[in-house]
């Protein structure tokens, strides 16, 4: 089964906020760990809030702590547990992020959105990365609770890390979230009824074997109901399973080449070990390729969208181009019409120069002749004179 290796707690207060938790890490490595703390240091609050993520609504309350005294303000606290998976599958961080509610309309006191990261090496998504802090050097601070759930929708979507968040006050979401879980080896029913009774009071482990003085009493009132509980979901498997094994009993009895069979094929499973571990590393290397494979069909996207804005780009420029041909030719049959009517024009006006000019030269003509006639006149006028001024001096001799 999965086992707890590691465990975080950011911006968590207790003991009437006395005591407050700013980005804590505890490693455990997958093992069995113990955690001493003097009286009052919190051993039971750690307990109500590392199971908090992992049993249902009203099952969060611990004896007569109530689970939302410890969020007193809108800034978001976080519960982050991370589990190794079996058979070297990686591992898987489930966690919470958590406040008290803005909204006054609904009777939720909290504002719980919990996620679930699964990833098979370091990465953002992982415990000690998850960046819902940000820090300098002065001081350490806490991302907004909207920041965070866009953080974590924006990690939903995308392909390659698997990465899940669900909204427990949305009934729906809360159910896909304990269903998720379960895929992991993670059963709330479990932690409801074993663990979480087991922490109900401060001496809860000690009345346990006080009720259950061996094991026979401890697997009998503890853990047999919890497994017949797992089993039922929704027929009696416990019953089932009690009819298989009469089943067996009698086929064993008659039929001991059957028994032959099963150690036949106990033989083979052992012997198809390496066959099965070769098969997973090809299963990881084929999730691997799987990855750059993505990674190459994004670049060959890109680059087709590339293409197809410079093909775009080039049409546009062709047609530009088209149309500047266009006005340049209209241009030129333009210049050429003006310079064609302006040799008219100019022909036109040189004609009626021409015209004038020989208008010009008649009247000079005429006005020559005019002047002629009136020299002739005025030369018959003098001898007409001359020739009565000898006649009166012949007169007077």
């Amino acid at each position: 089964m999965s086992k707890i290796n590691a465990i975080r707690l950011v911006n968590v207060n207790y003991n009437h906020n006395s005591i407050h938790i700013s980005d804590e890490t505890l490693h455990f490595n997958g093992r069995s760990t113990l955690i001493s703390l003097q009286n009052g240091g919190g051993k039971s609050v750690l307990v109500q809030l590392l199971t908090a993520p992992f049993v249902q609504k009203r099952y969060r309350n611990l004896n007569e702590r109530s689970f939302a005294s410890y969020f007193t303000t809108y800034k978001p606290s976080f519960i982050m547990v991370e589990w190794v998976l079996e058979d070297d599958a990686g591992y898987c961080l489930t966690g919470m992020m958590v406040r008290k509610s803005q909204n006054m309309d609904n009777n939720e006191e909290l504002e719980l959105i919990n996620f679930i990261s699964e990833y098979t090496e370091p990465c953002e998504q992982d415990i000690n990365h998850l960046p819902v802090v940000e820090s300098d050097k002065k001081e350490l601070r806490i991302k907004s609770f909207n920041a965070c759930h866009k953080m974590f929708d924006e990690y939903k979507k995308e392909r390659i890390n698997k990465f899940f968040c669900y909204d427990m006050n949305n009934s729906a979401q809360s159910r896909q979230y304990f269903a998720k879980l379960a895929e992991y080896g993670i059963d709330y029913r479990e932690w409801q009824n074993i663990i979480k009774k087991i922490n109900e009071e401060e001496s809860g482990l000690s009345k346990l074997f006080a009720e259950c003085k061996d094991e026979k009493g401890l697997v009998e009132k503890w853990f047999l109901d919890a497994v017949e509980n797992k089993l039922n979901k929704d027929n009696n498997r416990m019953q089932e399973f009690r009819n298989i094994l009469e089943k067996y009993i009698t086929t064993y009895n008659e039929n001991s080449n059957k028994i032959q069979q099963q150690e036949k094929l106990i033989a083979f499973q052992q012997e198809a070990t390496p066959i099965l571990t070769f098969g997973k590393e090809y299963e990881a290397s084929s999730a691997t390729v799987a990855v750059k494979l993505n990674k190459i069909y994004e670049c060959l996207a890109e680059l087709n969208r590339f293409a197809t804005k410079n093909e775009t780009e080039i049409a546009v420029s062709n047609a530009e181009l088209d149309a500047i041909g266009k006005q340049l030719v209209h241009l030129l049959h333009e210049e050429f019409s003006s310079n064609f009517y302006h040799a008219e024009d100019k022909k036109e006006a040189l004609i009626v120069l021409k015209e004038d000019n020989e208008q010009q030269s008649s009247q000079l003509e005429e006005q020559s002749q005019l002047w002629e006639r009136r020299r002739h006149i005025l030369d018959c006028a003098d001898l007409q004179e001359r020739l009565n001024e000898e006649m009166c001096w012949n007169y007077k001799e």
